[in-house]
């Protein structure tokens, strides 16, 4: 279920060619507004283009061009690590673009300690140049309990760590973790500033037509009621696959998608529960897993849409 693998993360990338066409850039750049969307989610996970070692090479015209486009879904996004340049790129964007998007920053983790290091020494880097108005809070890692790269001690060791070098810049964000609902418990609970919680229902083997119910009434039973009044619980990934193979009742394909994007998201706005949706555009990248994992996108790998975004609009 790492559907947010980041390659390689203890090796030192270079410099690639930038992925996005011209012909997107341009037209971003020459358009303000996309007439088919929507402010629908309360927040969007988001994996900038060349960012995963050794293959960097993202520019700032490609995050501002796609950054036009998600700000006018939403006004969150959740990054996956700090790894060639992405969380000082999107900061830039967001700053000169002069739009209203709060950014969840993440301090990538794994079993090597050099990786926590250089992430840690990046992410004070980019907030000494840009402060902490524009970010929601502070991700350190992404399922690595799930991954079993490190158990929850060195996790709270490390957490306390990042928390302090905060602290001692007087920066007051919030810190957490993001893990998979089934491993949230209450010494995790007790350790986060936020509950952070991937869900998703395909790898329960839902139908599609049931998704969405079961996504919430797994959050309510399992996290919520977990929860002490002063602290919230957000679902930090949800999302419907469209390539793949199906899982039990779960099959990938874009209806599907389509059916559990109307049905989640507009059901999730009328109640307010926060979430981020997984994720923006798809991960041709991912296929050294599988193919499944590649096709999480609202937009496919060349920005076009692949769903008819829902017509209920969210308060934030």
């Amino acid at each position: 279920m790492a559907r947010s693998l980041s390659p390689a993360e203890d090796t030192i990338g270079e410099k690639a060619e930038v992925s996005s066409t011209s012909e997107f850039v341009k037209f971003t750049q020459a358009t303000t507004k996309h007439p088919n969307l929507r402010h629908v989610f309360w927040g969007l996970c988001y994996s900038p283009p060349s960012t995963q070692y050794p293959k960097c090479g993202a520019t700032k015209d490609d995050i501002m061009a796609e950054l036009k486009l998600i700000s006018q879904l939403t006004r969150r996004v959740r990054l996956y690590g700090m790894d060639c340049n992405q969380g000082e790129l999107v900061m830039e964007a967001i700053q000169q673009l002069g739009v209203d998007l709060k950014v969840v920053l993440t301090v990538w983790i794994d079993s090597n300690p050099a990786t926590y290091e250089r992430q840690s020494k990046e992410l004070v880097r980019v907030l000494s140049k840009y402060g902490t108005n524009n970010v929601y809070g502070i991700s350190l890692g992404n399922e690595v309990l799930f991954r079993k790269e490190m158990d929850d001690t060195e996790l709270f060791s490390r957490m306390d760590h990042l928390r302090e070098m905060l602290r001692s810049k007087n920066w007051n964000v919030p810190v957490f973790t993001s893990e998979i609902g089934s491993l949230i418990n209450n010494q995790l609970i007790d350790k986060v500033d936020l509950v952070m919680a991937n869900i998703h229902p395909y790898f329960a083997g839902t139908l599609a037509q049931d998704a969405s119910n079961w996504t919430m009434s797994y959050f309510k039973q399992n996290i919520q009621g977990s929860l002490p009044s002063s602290k919230a619980g957000i679902v930090s990934e949800v999302g419907w696959p469209t390539r793949g193979d199906p899982h039990q009742g779960a099959i990938p394909n874009t209806n599907n998608l389509q059916l559990f994007l109307n049905d989640f998201v507009c059901k999730a706005n009328r109640l307010k529960l926060k979430y981020f949706y997984f994720e923006v555009f798809d991960s041709p990248w991912k296929i050294q897993f599988n193919q499944l994992e590649t096709s999480w996108g609202i937009f496919d790998a060349k920005k076009k849409l692949k769903v008819v975004i829902p017509d209920c609009l969210v308060e934030d």
